[in-house]
């Protein structure tokens, strides 16, 4: 039975974050949904520098060596994470954003978005051609770079916008 079952990333999704794991150099991962990219990043090695986030922990019994695993309630919690924490990236693929429910002010994935905002350079994001997910990048991404996948359910790279030094002055 394949792990890609319509809801999860699908197999060019997950070549596509391989990939960008390997060329980024990242070592450390914070995700917000658990499931195939899990044992993508197990795959990748991350065991102790893997942390995820998940509401239905008991649905994946076989994820729980995964690394720290934490139970949330549905990614409502303001304060997701510690607030001195850092990560080279954050994957976000949760909460489900299908129902109306599910949407904070109209955005999907407030939360999980805006504390991966807070501890990382760099973001993944699935389902980002959803109206929800483009929400949530409007209000609060905006001013980070986006490098768009155009997968079926669209995939995004977030890069934090540095302020620009002036450097040094050439001799």
């Amino acid at each position: 039975m394949s792990p890609f079952d319509g809801r999860t990333i699908d197999e060019e999704e997950f070549g596509i974050i391989a990939r960008l794991v390997r060329e980024l150099a990242i070592e450390s991962v914070v995700e917000f949904g658990m499931g195939v990219s899990t044992h993508l990043f197990r795959t990748l090695k991350f065991y102790a520098g893997l942390e995820t986030h998940e509401p239905t922990i008991a649905c994946f019994p076989e994820l729980d060596r995964a690394g720290k695993v934490y139970r949330v309630d549905l990614y409502r919690e303001v304060k997701l994470l510690p607030v001195k924490m850092t990560v080279d990236l954050v994957f976000v693929d949760a909460p489900e954003a299908w129902d109306e429910t599910m949407l904070h002010e109209s955005c999907a994935r407030f939360f999980p978005v805006q504390a991966a905002a807070e501890i990382a350079e760099m973001i993944i994001m699935h389902d980002t051609k959803r109206e929800g997910e483009r929400a949530t990048i409007s209000r609060l991404l905006g001013d980070w770079t986006e490098k768009r996948f155009d997968t079926a359910r669209g995939l995004s790279l977030f890069n934090r916008k540095r302020k620009k030094s002036c450097g040094s002055v050439p001799e």
